[in-house]
């Protein structure tokens, strides 16, 4: 049997998400401010049982645009609640930057993120098991 009479005979599987049909509702919800998992709870409502995981997952794959319109939307706005207060302040030491080089709201994040993992090294390993410090 060659590969053409096989792919006659046999329909190929093709994994499909069966949140593809739920894309613009749940772009809208994410738009709108809502968390994966109350957008996870809007699907199970609507007879869709899947994980909050499944749903980061999905917006990853499939809405790569709503993480960069929503960068976007936060940096135009403030954070109002404490808990993205420092990450976002432009006027901190750490966030200063050039401005010949922009960097972007993730970008930032990131960086943000590998000074306090290096911060966290430098302090995490100043004394060995006896106790003495080095």
């Amino acid at each position: 049997m060659d590969v053409d009479e096989y792919a006659r005979e046999v329909k190929p599987h093709y994994k499909r998400s069966k949140l593809l049909a739920f894309k613009d509702q749940i772009r809208e919800l994410k738009h709108k401010g809502f968390s994966d998992m109350q957008v996870r709870d809007w699907l199970a409502q609507n007879g869709i049982q899947v994980s909050r995981e499944n749903v980061r997952k999905f917006i990853k794959r499939h809405l790569v645009d709503l993480d960069e319109s929503m960068a976007e939307d936060k940096q135009q706005s403030p954070a109002t609640n404490g808990t993205m207060q420092n990450v976002g302040n432009e006027n901190s030491p750490e966030t200063e930057q050039p401005e010949n080089t922009k960097e972007s709201p993730a970008e930032r994040l990131r960086r943000l993120a590998q000074e306090q993992r290096d911060e966290a090294d430098k302090r995490r390993f100043s004394h060995d098991k006896t106790g003495n410090n080095h």
